[in-house]
């Protein structure tokens, strides 16, 4: 008996060990799944053109919950025409807030020329806030074909995670990450989960109406007694 006893406390002490130290790991895991410290989203938007001048901006979001620092906008030289295009970062802010602000780009776009394009840093963000860089690009002429204004192959980088494309409302664009695949998949999981609930509750209760008689019940009942009776009998057999 004594034997007996020392191998289940042995065998309780290494399932305790091992879910010690596997289930903080597995619960860090899932939760920067759901909720990670790094993601940064951003997303494009359709160029306007009226008249002689054509807009487009570029919205950054920090989706995640570390705030983001040196948050950099790069566009390529094909973007847009860097003489004739003025530019305006907007403070960091609420989603919420996105379409109470108007914006009027005045810094020219000259100022972030880089080698291969521009380079528009646009500093640290908060978590849950977002910054809109709007660019104007102006033409003496009404022909605004020759040089469209063009924002498709920006790329947003911080210096802890690389920007990843929306959809306008801090959904990824086809993203690959997990946690772009959770969010996509997130709702058809708790469909499925909402169905195999209402699908075995339904059956249940057919069961009980047409299947489960009160005699059946007692059965089972007196099985169960009958069953902890033996299992108690047995454990005075041993003491």
């Amino acid at each position: 008996m004594i034997q007996e006893s020392n191998t289940t406390w042995q065998k309780a002490t290494v399932i305790i060990a091992v879910l010690a130290v596997v289930v903080p790991v597995a619960v860090r895991y899932a939760w920067n799944v759901v909720v990670p410290a790094n993601y940064l989203l951003y997303e494009t938007t359709f160029t306007t053109k009226t008249s002689n001048v054509q807009t487009a901006s570029v919205i950054v979001v920090n989706a995640g919950n570390a705030a983001q620092k040196q948050v950099t906008i790069y566009l390529p030289s094909t973007a847009t025409n860097p003489k004739q295009t003025t530019i305006e970062i907007s403070s960091p802010r609420n989603p919420n807030l996105r379409y109470l602000f108007e914006a009027e780009p005045k810094i020219p776009l000259t100022k972030y020329i880089d080698d291969t394009g521009s380079k528009i840093p646009i500093g640290n963000i908060d978590p849950g806030n977002e910054v809109r860089v709007t660019l104007a690009e102006a033409s003496q002429s009404e022909n605004l074909g020759i040089h469209a204004l063009s924002l498709s192959d920006a790329r947003v980088n911080s210096s802890a995670a690389s920007g990843i494309k929306a959809d306008g409302i801090r959904y990824p664009d086809l993203a690959d990450d997990i946690h772009s695949i959770f969010l996509s998949a997130s709702p058809y999981f708790l469909a499925l989960l909402l169905a195999i609930f209402i699908l075995f509750t339904v059956i249940g209760i057919i069961f009980t109406a047409f299947f489960d008689s009160p005699y059946k019940q007692m059965s089972r009942l007196w099985r169960q007694m009958d069953t902890l009776q033996e299992k108690i009998d047995k454990n005075r057999r041993y003491e």
